[in-house]
């Protein structure tokens, strides 16, 4: 209902102390900047919780002037590795303003969950809102498996991955040769547990869940 967002929608809490909006991320142990474009008619800060600590306090979220017009505003942290739930939270009663979007910039960071797709702007990794899966037709299998998954590809989309396991810890990488349709890779040596595939090429990143067993 109000125009100037990125993909197909905004987030639009109540108006109350404490509402917000989370998202799941991985990574390893440094620094991590967050970005987030907002638009707001009064000034609504938020605190940066991660993981049940506020790590940030009253970042401010000033006025736009109108709904209509979108800015955005950053803080930087130092976060250890591993899974990191992140929530952004209204400390007054007027809520949150609308959060088009989060951006985060740090070590090996990846979307482990969040209500979106991710995409790749700047090389850093985009949380947007709303899922957007036009054009997603990456697969796996067999999954769970105990020794090699097959990844299927969307040819010439994807120019290089990187595995995750549930703590954000980068357990493998490669490199995706032109026209490559599917992609073997063996998971002998990975332990028992859930993994988490990132696929990244120039405009875009996906990623998606597998089980080793």
């Amino acid at each position: 209902n109000n125009v100037g967002f990125t993909g197909s929608g905004f987030a639009n809490t109540a108006n109350a102390t404490g509402q917000g909006v989370e998202w799941k991320i991985g990574g390893s142990a440094g620094n991590y900047t967050f970005n987030w474009r907002y638009a707001s008619t009064s000034n609504r800060p938020g605190n940066l919780i991660v993981n049940g600590s506020v790590v940030a306090s009253n970042i401010a979220f000033n006025s736009t002037g109108i709904w209509t017009s979108w800015t955005t505003v950053s803080t930087t942290v130092n976060l250890p590795l591993g899974v990191k739930t992140v929530r952004l939270e209204a400390t007054t009663s007027s809520g949150l303003g609308n959060i088009d979007y989060m951006e985060v910039t740090g070590p090996d960071a990846v979307e482990l969950s969040c209500a979106s797709s991710g995409k790749m702007a700047g090389g850093k990794e985009v949380l947007s809102i709303e899922q957007n899966l036009e054009n997603t037709k990456v697969s796996i299998y067999p999954n769970p498996s105990s020794s090699k998954i097959a990844v299927v590809l969307p040819i010439s989309k994807f120019n290089n991955y990187v595995i995750y396991d549930i703590s954000g810890r980068a357990t493998m990488s490669g490199q995706l040769k032109d026209n490559l349709d599917k992609l073997d890779i063996d998971i002998n040596h990975l332990s028992k547990g859930i993994y988490i595939i990132s696929l990244k090429g120039n405009q875009t990143t996906e990623t998606h869940k597998f089980i080793k067993k």
